[in-house]
């Protein structure tokens, strides 16, 4: 039977690893996570080009800052689960488990993306939506549908939230490192649901919080937030910031999650010896 997980001692542990290691977690998240975020938000402003409307070669370079970002949290596990190491040790280490890492979040998306045909077929002629006509602000029975996916989604996602864990963990290959995630959440659905919707919340917090107070600066200096700008520096600098301090509250806490998981500590002075 699986062993029930606790998210309060996961936040102790995450509390006492950030007054040890901070530094170490900082440095991670600012060469991988702020530093690459800052620099597409200069050459890029979230005002400037949104979604579909961004040129393809600023799609593929919010693209790279997500695969790098990926390595940031390989590093920030690596670092929270222990022993101690360097921080290009910990980068070292994402690096190494990147591909597999990748390989296991591209084959959940498609895992997903093929559960969700059925599901998009069946909501769309059961509401009446047209697909064909989706573009601009979505209608009541578009929103309603896209809310019905996006709830499928999370309580799907749940069973997979160690993924990031276990790929940093354990030297294993794509498909085994899902499967492991898998085995890993059995018998603590409720506990992991309840922790990502914080994990939500906490985000959208800290982003809305940034993207004001960043706004606000940014505009005593330029009426408007072109690319190249102090406007858009002090921005993206912001939203940077907030985007790192995330990652690493996620990342450490995940992997203290992981390591109750799989019973790799029973406190956190053996779990960073």
């Amino acid at each position: 039977m699986a062993s029930s997980l606790s998210i309060s001692r996961a936040w102790d542990e995450t509390r006492e690893i950030f007054r040890r290691d901070g530094g170490l977690l900082v440095s991670v998240a600012l060469a991988l996570i702020v530093l690459p975020e800052v620099v597409v938000g200069i050459v890029s402003p979230p005002q400037a080009t949104v979604g579909a409307d961004a040129p393809a070669s600023m799609q593929l370079l919010r693209l790279a800052v997500a695969l790098i970002s990926l390595i940031g949290q390989l590093a920030l596990i690596r670092l929270a689960l222990g022993p101690s190491t360097t921080v290009g040790a910990a980068i070292g280490h994402g690096a190494r488990r990147f591909p597999s890492a990748l390989g296991a979040v591209v084959l959940l998306i498609v895992g997903l993306a093929i559960l969700a045909v059925p599901l998009i077929i069946i909501l769309s002629l059961g509401l009446g939506v047209d697909l064909e006509h989706l573009s601009g602000p979505p209608s009541g029975p578009a929103a309603l549908m896209f809310g019905i996916i996006g709830l499928a989604a999370l309580i799907i996602s749940v069973r997979f939230t160690l993924v990031s864990p276990v790929a940093s963990a354990e030297n294993i290959g794509p498909l085994a490192i899902i499967k492991r995630s898998w085995r890993l959440t059995s018998g603590n659905y409720w506990r992991l649901l309840g922790f990502i919707l914080l994990l939500i919340v906490a985000t959208l917090i800290l982003m809305m919080a940034a993207g004001v107070v960043g706004g606000l600066l940014a505009r005593m200096f330029s009426p408007s937030i072109e690319p190249m700008s102090i406007g858009a520096l002090i921005l993206a600098s912001f939203a940077g910031a907030a985007q790192g301090a995330f990652s690493i509250l996620a990342s450490v806490m995940l992997a203290r999650v992981y390591a109750q998981a799989a019973g790799q500590s029973e406190n956190i002075e053996e779990a960073l010896r």
